[in-house]
This record gives C-alpha cells, structure tokens and sequence, in this order.
C-alpha cells in the first residue's frame, strides 16, 4: 500500500513538525495563562469559592474525557484510513454527532457532580446553568480540534485559540484589578463568551479540511470497508478503556478526591502544585498532542513494513525525548534553588513529584502509541496490572471486607498527601516502563538518545536551571507581592 506523490515521507514529517511547533505555541500560551489566572483567582477568593471553581472546571473537562469514547487516539489512527475511502465527510459527520449525543447522555451527571459539589461545601449560590453550558461548548471545542489535528489543521485552530484564550485571560485580568464582584459568574459568563466565538471561527473551516488536496485521490486499496468501519470501532472501545483507567490518577479525578480525603484547604494545595507541574506536562502533552498516533498512522499508509515504522519512530522519539531532557534537567536545577530559599517546602515537593512523574511518561509515549497504532491491546493490557491493582485496592477492600472500609479510609487519610502522590506516580511509571519493554520486543525499536549523550544533557541543563530558578523565584515574589496587594485593596465578596 502507497501512498501518493500527493503525501510522501518527507511531506508527512513537514507536517508533524509544524504540528508539533504550533501545538508548543499554543500549550505554553495556554498553560501560562490559566496559571495566571488560577493563582490570581487563589489570592483574591476566599478557600470555599476557589474549591468550587476549580473542582466545577475538574468535573467539566473529566466528563469530556470520558465521553469521547476513545476518539482522541483512534481518530487520527483512522483518519487517513477513511481519507482513502473517500469518507472523509462521513467519518467527521460520525464524531460530530457521537460528540453530541454523549453531550447530552451525561448532561445529567454533570448536574449532579455540582449539585454534590454545592452540597459538600455548603454553597448557596447556583451556578448549575453557566457550568453546564460551558460543559457543551467545551465538548464541542475538543471535538472541533481533534478533527483539525487528525488532518494536521495544528496551525488554523491554535492560532485562533492563542488569540481568544490571550483575550480571555486579560478581561479576567481587568475584572479581578476592577473587583469586579460577584467574580465568579463574570468569570463563567467570560468563558461561555470565548468558547462560543471559538466554535463560531473554526467550525467554518471544516469544509476545507474535507476537500483537502493532500487527502484527494490516495490509490489506497482497501479489502473491505466495513472491516475499517468494525477496526475503528473496536480501537475506539479500547482507547477508551485505556483513556478511562489513566484518568482515575489524574489532576481532575484527584481534585475530587483529595477534597473529599483530606479536605479543601488540602485539596487547594494540590490544586496549586499540580498547575505548576501541569505548565510542564501539558506544554509537553500539548506540544505532542495528535501528532504521534498521526505521524505513525499516516507512516503505515506510506508502507515500508516494520522498518519504515523504525524509522518513523525514531523521528518521533528522538523528538519527545529532546523536548523531555532539558525539562528534567531544568527542573532539577530549579528545585535545587528552591530548596535553599524556600522554607515551606509542602507544595513543591508536591509539584516537583508530579513534574518528574509527568516528564518521565511523556518520555516513553512513544512505545505506548506503537502499541496502541499496531492494535496490541493485550500488551497494554499487562502494562496496566500494577496501576489497576493500586487503584483498585481502596475500593475492594471495603467491598470483600466491608467492617474495614473505615480503616482503609483512615490508613489512607493517614498516608499523607505526598506519599499517596509519589506512589501514584510510581506505579505509573511502572506501566509505561512495561510498554517499553512490550513495544522494544515485538519491533526491535531503539532508545533513541544513547546513555552518555543523554546524561551530558542533563548536566548541562540543569547548570542552566539554576539561573532560571534564581529569575522565577524572584518573579514569583513579586507577583505574590502585587497579588497580595490588589487583595489587600479590596478583597472580593462572592
């Protein structure tokens, strides 16, 4: 199976670049600015409103990656499948309406998360109708640009999210300075605004992605389409089981959990350190986005067997693994400076655990996604066993032994935040150690940084991250100092 002159390899790695460098642009825009704002909102709103937002906007984005079903790995798998068939209009015109049916389906449990919510901190303010319409517009969104990053659309879309999130972000800005109060409808209402115009702007440009020249006329002979139709099905149950146990370990499902385990002011402190590791990890995650399962799948479709998929790889870790290395080595200097000029250490500790944890995933990605582009879900399958098995035992034990589940709740309680994050993100990094192990075994892959080179970089720039840990720490101050004083002008009621 050829692909034609229309996409060749040396096409196909453009495009995974450009993908990449517009997805860096928009993950560190995006990441800077809502750490702004998530902070600014900290100092100014009291412990009760601030839980309220945060864990609202963490059932929002939870729900979404739940319902996608698997579509955000098996869409670009797919798309250039379906591209050869001609059934680009109808393959979209699919997403868009699973997206919308799921939407509403779990509507419902969206209500009930913030009515709980409500319930559990003592709320009288109903904020049901601006969260549930930033619940459907959000899920449009995330349909909208998986169909963008399948085709490699990266630049049309995040141009356009740069501009209004930068936006967006500035008249929270002004309306925070302004104590513009109540503060948190302004806010909700500002978002409902940025995500409407979104979805106006880049909706109008679908019909291009469909009559793209570079999808027209591929020569792929396929044997039957319905076995692409049942592929894609069957991928897409599996992403999303794969989707689903990831995300009971991450910062949205914890936010929930930690405010039930621990409390608010506890659950806040995480809240804070993990947006300081997620500048981090999803410039990475961002950064990387579609374009791997991309690159790999449309890789598939320009042959070469299983030495053009060594190559593709290569090109693919050898580009993770670069973005990955200064990080580690950044970070460690950072935490070195911190260390000696920090006294309350809690919070970084928590952050510094969740970064290492974060990086070192993104680092072996690449294996997961040759696994996952191969169809190899038993592997995966035994890759999760320890994962499952941490995060199982909690729940079934006060199941088998239900006299215990007061004491297993307690021992948990009694762990401490730190220590139930650093096993987390152990056992995590057991996995994705697993997959490495799995994919290196079926398709002879290589490590693509030899040990001494990937050691001398660390080194280097971890000399580096000392200076830029000196620089944060003193612009951290200050932008506590002017929070702090904005506060102090007129603390905000809401």
């Amino acid at each position: 199976m050829i692909l034609s002159d229309i996409m060749n390899r040396q096409q196909l790695l453009q495009k995974f670049n450009q993908g990449i460098n517009w997805n860096a642009t928009l993950s560190v825009s995006h990441r800077i600015l809502s750490v702004i704002l998530s902070y600014s909102l900290y100092h100014v709103c009291n412990t009760t409103d601030y839980n309220f937002w945060a864990n609202s906007y963490a059932i929002i984005f939870i729900m979404i990656l739940w319902i996608d079903g698997g579509l955000r790995k098996s869409a670009p798998r797919f798309a250039p499948l379906f591209a050869a068939e001609g059934k680009t209009r109808s393959f979209l015109r699919f997403l868009i309406v699973f997206q919308t049916i799921a939407l509403i389906l779990t509507a419902p449990l969206v209500i009930a998360g913030v009515k709980s919510l409500k319930s559990k901190l003592e709320m009288t303010t109903d904020y049901l109708w601006p969260i549930l319409i930033i619940f459907f517009l959000e899920g449009i969104n995330s349909c909208i640009r998986l169909i963008y990053h399948s085709y490699f659309w990266h630049k049309s879309y995040n141009q356009i999210y740069v501009l209004l999130l930068t936006l967006e972000t500035i008249i929270a800005g002004i309306f925070i300075i302004k104590g513009i109060a109540p503060l948190i409808p302004a806010i909700l209402i500002l978002k409902i605004c940025t995500c409407g115009l979104l979805i106006m702007l880049t909706a109008r440009k679908i019909p291009f992605i469909i009559n793209d020249p570079a999808y027209q006329h591929i020569p792929l002979p396929l044997s039957n389409d319905k076995n692409t139709a049942r592929q894609c099905a069957v991928h897409t149950i599996a992403m999303w089981g794969s989707n689903a146990i990831k995300s009971l370990s991450e910062r949205n499902v914890m936010m929930l959990l930690f405010t039930y385990l621990f409390g608010a002011p506890q659950a806040n402190l995480f809240k804070i350190a993990n947006d300081g590791a997620v500048v981090v990890y999803r410039t990475l995650m961002k950064t990387i986005g579609t374009t791997d399962t991309s690159l790999l799948a449309h890789s598939q479709i320009i042959g070469e067997g299983k030495v053009g998929l060594q190559k593709t790889f290569k090109k693919l870790s050898t580009k993770v693994v670069g973005l990955c290395i200064p990080l580690l080595g950044i970070i460690a200097g950072i935490y070195t400076v911190v260390s000696w000029n920090v006294y309350d250490h809690d919070v970084f500790h928590i952050m510094f655990i969740l970064i290492i944890g974060y990086v070192l995933e993104v680092a072996f990605s690449s294996y997961e996604r040759v696994l996952e582009i191969n169809f190899r879900y038993r592997y995966l399958a035994y890759a999760y066993i320890p994962y499952i098995i941490l995060i199982s035992l909690p729940i079934l034990i006060p199941l088998l032994t239900p006299s215990s589940s007061t004491y297993v709740l307690t021992s948990i309680t009694c762990i401490g935040l730190t220590t139930l994050l650093l096993s987390i993100r152990g056992v995590r990094l057991v996995s994705a150690l697993l997959m490495v192990y799995f994919a290196r075994r079926l398709y002879d892959l290589e490590w693509p940084v030899a040990f001494g080179a990937c050691s001398s970089r660390l080194v280097l720039f971890y000399i580096v991250g000392i200076p830029i840990g000196i620089g944060l720490l003193h612009i951290g101050r200050s932008v506590v100092s002017f929070v702090s004083l904005v506060s102090s002008l007129g603390r905000v009621s809401i």
